[in-house]
């Protein structure tokens, strides 16, 4: 019986470990940090269909494209599964995320989106990059450095009065979602407690100093 409860246990804590993981996403959290700019800073002044247009078209260059990308390679055989577990399998998915956080700061400027959210993909582009590199010798964790860049915006706005959201709701909420992601990956097996930290320092650091010496 004793033994029957543990077993459930873990599927639970497994479970909530994995909804952790596909929320946080990093092929998402582009997406959420042009939402929460769109929606809690000076951009919440243009006209909601405008707001609306360039979220989805964030969603899809950073979050469609390399999402057919994997499945273009699951498809023919080129990766084992969707949450890439093999490290020697990530090189390609991830080089082409980089790209695409990169181009989409150009399409923001398209759109006459402010200087410090298109330095926002490009510094998740540039973390993206360095990941991969380091990924051909060791598995750090992307989720975390997706979760870093999103923590490095959200501080960013913060401190420049750029955020117009209630107090440090929003900051804090970004903060317990980190560390909800970090302990999610390692509860899932998928990475050390290292390699989460890791992640979370290359994010934060790459999209902070990005957006500081460049805005």
């Amino acid at each position: 019986m004793e033994q029957t409860e543990s077993s459930a246990t873990t599927y639970s804590r497994r479970h909530w470990a994995q909804i952790v993981s596909d929320i946080c996403s990093p092929l998402l959290v582009p997406t959420y940090g042009t939402a929460l700019a769109m929606w809690f800073t000076d951009l919440r002044a243009v006209p909601e269909v405008y707001r609306l247009i360039v979220t989805a078209i964030v969603a899809f260059i950073t979050a469609g494209i390399p999402l057919a990308t994997v499945l273009v390679l699951l498809r023919r055989g080129r990766v084992s599964d969707m949450p890439i577990t093999k490290r020697s399998e990530r090189i390609t998915p991830m080089w082409v995320a980089s790209i695409c956080y990169v181009g989409t700061s150009f399409i923001l400027g398209v759109f006459g989106c402010p200087q410090w959210l298109r330095l926002f993909m490009v510094g998740a582009g540039v973390a993206t990059a360095i990941a991969l590199i380091i990924t051909i010798f060791w598995k750090i964790s992307a989720h975390t450095t997706g979760m870093g860049g999103l923590l490095a915006l959200e501080l960013w706005t913060t401190l420049n009065g750029t955020e117009h959201f209630t107090g440090m709701v929003l900051l804090s909420v970004v903060i317990l979602l980190s560390g909800l992601v970090a302990t999610a990956r390692q509860r899932l097996e998928r990475h050390t407690f290292g390699q989460v930290m890791a992640g979370l320092l290359l994010g934060f650091a790459v999209c902070f100093l990005t957006v500081t010496l460049f805005a």
